[in-house]
């Protein structure tokens, strides 16, 4: 009977370690759909370096409120790798802060610097979500743009 008892309990140890580990794939797996989903939302926009959006911005010259939206923004640093995430209810006009001294001052100086950048602008009708705060936090985690970016904080509540 004693044998028994053991064969039972490593079996039972064994089922739960794979538990465990079939658990921490689907985690891992989850996680990364989630990422991928979230990084679609930027990146299925047309990047556009600091240079091209003043193009277009200029293009708009006259009709700005043609070139007007409510959404976030990511600016990707091409050179050290990092990202900032913000939202506005006139994007364009922040994004021209960032890039002209008015905004988050570490972009502006990097741009400066010299380091090349992409920007992704994210107009809010264009996804599935209701509130641009929670869109931001989102995009955010995403990007991890508070670890290892310029985000100052995770996002609004």
């Amino acid at each position: 009977m004693g044998d028994f008892s053991t064969l039972f309990l490593v079996a039972c140890f064994v089922l739960l370690i794979c538990l465990f580990v079939v658990s921490s794939i689907y985690e891992q797996r989850r996680r990364e759909a989630w990422l991928a989903e979230k990084r679609a939302i930027a990146e299925g926009h047309r990047p556009l370096s600091p240079e091209g959006f003043f193009e277009l911005r200029n293009s708009y010259k006259g009709h700005m409120q043609d070139f007007d939206f409510m959404g976030c923004y990511v600016i990707h640093n091409l050179t050290n790798g990092m990202y900032y995430v913000g939202q506005a209810t006139h994007v364009p006009q922040r994004v021209n802060a960032h890039f002209t001294g008015k905004g988050n001052g570490d972009v502006y100086a990097d741009y400066r610097y010299g380091n090349q950048f992409e920007i992704y602008m994210v107009d809010i009708t264009t996804t599935n979500y209701r509130r641009l705060d929670d869109l931001e936090r989102d995009l955010i985690a995403t990007y991890d743009a508070y670890n290892h970016g310029y985000n100052k904080t995770r996002g609004n509540k």
